[in-house]
């Protein structure tokens, strides 16, 4: 049952990755174009796993009881440390990567976001198939709902690229405050939805444990809507994207 939770996860994103491609104006990518940002993804999370690992073991224990700092704050910095900032990066860069490869190929923001989203995609289904004997049915089908939170956050990032590389050929917009955006703000999003969640120090204490029981199931709500939102907002968007040329003229 919980490896068909991860084919669950690889069907549902290879539609909407499908879907987004075809939508393309005038005509969708290739597959070579479409295919590399997927096993890349798929690769960020495979050279992601050991660091988990060794995260959980080594360094999350000392966090978990480290002095002067509140519970909340330190759950979020383990967030930070554990997902939000080396997922973000790993993600980031086999985006540049991806980028570079098809440097002369890419033709518009609407493409950016593309990339974004396969290599989230890619990301995802490797992480569900490492994890799905790690986990109760439960929290598997909680994950399923919440399938394109990875494919929403690298869209997102995709999407700031692109105009950063618009502003630096335009000369319209700032093409550094564009690239810094295209981290951080995945990066801070996902940080505070581990920090509600997976790092949820409120639900440890019996005390808070309704405060945190509030945060968690906040913060899973937020994701559900967060990647709808996303989902909806470049499907309207679309020709407005592919009319974005991030090739010099």
């Amino acid at each position: 049952m919980d490896y068909l939770v991860a084919v669950l996860t690889l069907l549902i994103l290879a539609f909407l990755y499908w879907r987004m491609i075809k939508r393309e104006i005038p005509d969708p990518i290739k597959p070579f174009q479409a295919i590399l940002p997927f096993a890349l993804g798929i690769l960020s999370m495979i050279i992601y796993s050991p660091y988990i690992l060794w995260f959980i073991t080594n360094i999350a224990p000392k966090i978990s009881i480290a002095e002067g700092i509140h519970p909340f704050f330190r759950g979020m910095f383990s967030a930070f440390l554990m997902a939000g900032f080396p997922e973000e990066v790993l993600k980031l860069i086999f985006i540049l990567i991806t980028l570079a490869v098809l440097r002369s190929k890419v033709r518009n923001v609407y493409e950016y976001i593309l990339i974004g989203a396969a290599v989230g995609a890619g990301f995802t289904v490797a992480e569900e198939w490492l994890y799905a004997d790690k986990f109760g049915i439960t929290t598997l089908i909680m994950r399923t709902m919440s399938v394109a939170g990875h494919m929403a956050f690298n869209m997102v990032m995709a999407e700031y690229l692109g105009l950063s590389r618009v502003a630096k050929l335009t000369g319209k917009g700032s093409p550094v405050k564009n690239a810094i955006l295209a981290f951080v703000v995945p990066c801070l999003i996902h940080t505070l939805y581990d920090t509600c969640t997976t790092g949820n120090t409120f639900l440890l204490n019996e005390s808070t444990q309704i405060i945190g029981a509030i945060l968690g199931g906040g913060a899973y709500i937020f994701l559900v809507v967060f990647q709808i939102f996303v989902l909806i907002r470049f499907k309207k968007k679309t020709k407005e994207f592919c009319e974005m040329s991030v090739q010099p003229k």
